[in-house]
């Protein structure tokens, strides 16, 4: 209390809180957050084109490093008449594929699943569902990847 009365015996008024000085505090606040946050945004497209720019690089030289192979997954003599029928397909075109994973079912005199002979992709189905098929026809075709050393 003594304060107040002092500036006031001094001549020097309290000032109330102007909404004008209140308003451009609060714009040059609301303006510092924006400013942030564009540093913010730009920081990230930065880093994201960092990245994207080691993709290219790590897929070039991948492509280099690498070759593709077709493998052709044919049916085996399944019996004496060498014939059957494919019940289901595992696997779609496109879809990754592991080692000894089943990529179709067939019937001849019973039912087997036929297996990947190796890791890849499967890039064509040449047998559909319900189709008969004789021992050495060619099922599917397999892309392999093959690293070169």
């Amino acid at each position: 209390m003594r304060e107040l009365s002092g500036s006031l015996a001094q001549g020097r008024a309290f000032q109330p809180l102007d909404a004008s000085l209140l308003r451009g505090w609060l714009h040059s606040s609301i303006i510092g957050i924006g400013q942030m946050g564009i540093v913010i945004i730009l920081v990230i497209m930065l880093l994201i084109s960092v990245i994207r720019l080691q993709q290219r690089r790590a897929a070039k030289h991948r492509s280099e490093d690498e070759t593709f192979y077709h493998l052709s997954i044919c049916i085996p003599d399944m019996n004496p008449l060498g014939e059957g029928h494919i019940l289901l397909w595992h696997v779609a075109k496109g879809e990754t594929i592991r080692t000894g994973q089943s990529l179709v079912t067939v019937q001849a005199e019973r039912y087997f699943d036929i297996q990947a002979p190796h890791h890849g992709v499967l890039l064509e189905i040449k047998q559909e569902e319900g189709k008969k098929v004789d021992a050495g026809d060619v099922l599917c075709v397999i892309g392999v990847k093959i690293h070169k050393r």
